[in-house]
């Protein structure tokens, strides 16, 4: 059954796209034929390739271990909160218009989590949909219980905001962008695909107002390491998930983005190895 999605209109669904433009002519040196990539906003029609995709590219953390109905009404929760960035990546040279990548992300990561909560009427089909499919998978169910029941179940008491505390709420001095999930099928890496989506990323991040981004990768995955430390992004951090797999946090300042676009433009190099995910999901 497809994901329900939120009835709440997201002014940015239909507005301009900042960044790139939104059709990009890529190929590789072993391609004959250059594929013909779109990168545009993740729509209602998208969400069961793009949960399929999600599970499939980045399969670690307890989102992905639910499955595809889970992540469907995630990534419809994602799709209408007004402070969210949700992208895909079109195959338009074929007949079936493929998903080949996905990137998820959140102009103000507070204000994009509390706009998800406030949504009661999702927020419950998406904690139905998890409870199913927690009951139907008893090892990640206790797993779950011993590792995020007490701290989610704290934080959805504490944070579940008010409309009046909601309107009340300032913005922050300095607001920080989250790059939540990004990642593409094998024959589309190596384009430059990975380069403009995470540029997107960073330019509507900025005209948002953010003032940094952040992002987390697992610390083993060097190939990200290298995609991501070319483009401008430094580690300053590392630690370890709830299930102990360890990670290292990138952030970048957004005032030197547009510094570091002229200076180097898109990467098209084979080594494109982006793929990250937020934890603990």
């Amino acid at each position: 059954m497809p994901a329900s999605v939120p009835d709440r209109p997201n002014p940015q669904m239909n507005a301009p796209l900042c960044g790139p433009p939104p059709a990009h002519r890529f190929g590789t040196p072993d391609q004959s034929e250059s594929a013909v990539l779109l990168i545009r906003r993740l729509s209602p029609e998208d969400l069961p390739e793009s949960a399929r995709a999600h599970r499939e590219l980045l399969p670690q953390g307890l989102f992905p271990a639910l499955g595809d109905r889970f992540l469907r009404q995630w990534h419809a929760c994602v799709l209408n909160e007004s402070h969210a960035i949700a992208l895909v990546v079109e195959d338009v040279s074929g007949p079936d218009h493929r998903i080949v990548g996905f990137l998820l992300g959140a102009t103000d990561q507070s204000a994009h989590i509390n706009g998800i909560l406030m949504h009661r009427r999702a927020l419950g089909k998406l904690i139905g949909v998890g409870v199913l499919a927690l009951i139907r998978r008893p090892k990640i169910a206790i797993r779950f219980a011993r590792t995020r029941a007490g701290p989610w179940t704290r934080r959805l008491l504490r944070s579940v905001p008010t409309p009046r505390a909601t309107a009340q709420e300032h913005v922050p001095a300095n607001r920080t962008a989250v790059l939540s999930a990004v990642a593409l099928y094998p024959e589309v890496r190596g384009t430059g695909t990975g380069t403009a989506l995470v540029e997107r990323f960073l330019v509507e991040s900025r005209a948002a107002g953010a003032e940094t981004a952040t992002l987390v990768t697992k610390r083993t995955a060097e190939a990200a390491a290298r995609f991501y430390e070319r483009l401008g992004w430094h580690a300053v951090q590392e630690g370890a998930t709830r299930d102990g797999a360890p990670l290292r946090v990138y952030r970048i300042p957004l005032n030197e983005t547009v510094h570091h676009r002229k200076e180097t433009g898109p990467s098209s190099g084979r080594q494109e190895g982006l793929g990250s995910e937020t934890y603990p999901p």
